[in-house]
């Protein structure tokens, strides 16, 4: 496709002298039985623009897709934000928010309209955005794993350590005014203790820890909740892990007290705080997952996917996998009568002795 033989749909002229801090950004919306596009580019110098306005200012031009182009296409609203503007973002979920993030990761968060509706500090004071990922909170079930690594002195590296795979009997996937039923602490770069309400008549708190590198299952509780907190029909129950030390976490749990509502004011909380101690391997290896196919299966929803198609492995599995096959296959045939059982394979993974098991339990 040659751009000459284009016709353009929105177009927006600025001077010679206008440079952008990085891509504008484009949506879509219906308004009424029209079609509406508008773009927001952030402006790092332009004529129009004083110095002191210059990086931290955006312009957005809205432009009826159902009409036909007309110079109501080039006027353009202005925002300028109190900090200057690395990059713009979007979020699916929020289609009528926009963020603006600065350099030292100040973030503001505008309207479709340009009305600004929150800000918030950097949170430490000498501290630069390398790169910005910006991630819908899906409520499909699907857990999406990544990892980030330093490439070189001065970029990141975001890479999917392991296929997704959809979580199943949480009450957070059920109902979207449940999303505070879930909290998840990183205690490494691949192991997740993931607390969440069941999603049943009688819920319970549930405690799992999850080696996210090969999608298992290491360990798993089941709390009542507290009698001391009363779920409300409106409110719900709120989850919050913390991070306590390398062996134990915080559950904080937040309900609504008996008295709280709209006679009362209803703001009051009533909050417990329980302490998890866990155990949990420094990395990931197969020998901690070997075995443990079955342990998460109550808590992994089956996919059509899942059946017909296995998930791509990097080199080093591939290859670890293959050694495995090689092993037991001459054990097998090492066997009297050859009915072996594989279990002497593993004699040539001396690794495999020294498995940490993982374990969660409750003070």
């Amino acid at each position: 496709m040659r751009i000459s033989t284009l016709h353009p749909v929105i177009s927006h002229t600025l001077g010679p002298s206008t440079s952008f801090v990085g891509p504008a950004i484009t949506r879509h919306s219906q308004e009424r039985d029209e079609h509406v596009c508008s773009t927001y580019a952030a402006i790092a110098s332009s004529s129009d623009l004083n110095a002191d306005e210059s990086g931290r200012t955006i312009w957005m031009w809205k432009q009826n897709l159902s009409g036909r182009l007309d110079d109501q296409s080039q006027k353009k609203k202005t925002l300028s934000l109190q900090h200057q503007i690395s990059s713009l973002h979007t979020c699916d979920e929020l289609p009528t928010r926009l963020f603006a993030l600065s350099p030292q990761s100040e973030l503001t968060v505008f309207d479709s309209d340009l009305a600004v509706k929150n800000t918030r500090p950097a949170p430490q004071a000498l501290q630069n955005v390398l790169k910005t990922y910006c991630f819908s909170r899906t409520r499909d079930g699907f857990w999406h794993t990544y990892r980030l690594e330093p490439k070189d002195d001065d970029s990141i590296e975001l890479t999917s350590i392991s296929g997704p795979f959809r979580l199943t009997g949480l009450s957070f996937i059920s109902k979207a005014t449940n999303s505070e039923q879930i909290s998840l602490l990183a205690l490494s770069s691949s192991h997740v203790l993931l607390c969440a309400l069941t999603d049943s008549p009688a819920p319970e708190i549930a405690l799992l820890l999850w080696d996210l590198q090969y999608s298992v299952l290491l360990a798993s509780h089941a709390l009542p909740i507290p009698s001391t907190l009363t779920q409300s029909k409106d409110f719900g129950l709120k989850l919050n892990l913390v991070a306590a030390s390398t062996t134990q976490a915080l559950l904080i749990l937040s309900a609504p007290t008996a008295d709280s509502g709209p006679k009362s004011g209803g703001a009051s909380l009533q909050s417990s705080v329980l302490v998890l101690p866990f155990t949990c391997p420094e990395t990931s290896t197969i020998a901690n997952a070997i075995g443990r196919a079955s342990s998460g299966a109550k808590w992994m929803a089956e996919t059509a996917s899942s059946s017909t198609a296995a998930l791509p492995h990097d080199p080093a599995r591939t290859k670890l996998l293959s050694t495995m096959r090689a092993a037991m296959a001459k054990n097998h045939g090492d066997d009297d009568g050859g009915g072996g059982d594989g279990r002497g394979a593993f004699h040539h993974f001396p690794w495999l002795g020294r498995r940490g098991p993982a374990c969660l339990s409750l003070l």
